[in-house]
Formats: C-alpha cells, structure tokens, sequence
C-alpha cells in the first residue's frame, strides 16, 4: 500500500516536472531546477574555493616554516652539543688515565 502510494507520488511528480506550466510535454523541462543547481552549486563551489586555496597555502607554507625551524633547531642544537659531549668524554678520558696513572 505505501509502495503504491509512494509509486502514486512519483508518478505525479514526474508528471509535473516533465511537463511545462501550460501542461505541453517537455523532455527538457526536467533540466530547468538541475541547471539552476548546478549553476549555484558552480558559483558556491568558485567562491569557496579562493578562501580554500588561500587556507591551502597558508597552510603548507606555516608547515613548512614550522618544520625548517624545528629541523634547524634540531641540528645546531646537536651540533652545539657536540663540543660539550667532547669535552665531558675528554674530561673523563683524563680522570680515568690519571687514576690509571696513580694506580701504576
């Protein structure tokens, strides 16, 4: 019964749809409200997309910014490090050799 009424529904609705508003048949007329939608969906979809490619961009371009500067700091904080570790290694390297010197 409802899958009747619902076939009843859609038949009237096709019906207004394929035909115009003096009631002549038209094969094209069921493109009228298709077109108007593609044509707001097109002008929605070409404003949209200039903040989304400018977010796009902002985007890559902080990440960039964010990972060059986390990749620098990484590596000059390693390299300035390095003369710390050498000189702890060269200051144990001494106080082994001298309590290796005095154990002799």
């Amino acid at each position: 019964q409802h899958d009747i009424i619902k076939r009843q529904f859609y038949r009237d609705w096709s019906d207004s749809v394929s035909r115009d508003d003096n009631g002549k048949y038209n094969s094209t007329h069921c493109f009228k409200y298709l077109r108007q939608d593609v044509f707001w969906y097109s002008l929605v979809w070409s404003v949209h997309r200039i903040p989304l490619l400018a977010n796009h961009l902002f985007y890559n371009l902080f990440m960039r910014h964010a990972i060059a500067t986390r990749l620098r700091d990484n590596i000059f904080e390693r390299v300035n490090s390095f003369p710390r570790t050498v000189h702890y290694w060269q200051r144990l390297w001494r106080k082994q050799m001298y309590s290796r010197s005095l154990v002799q």
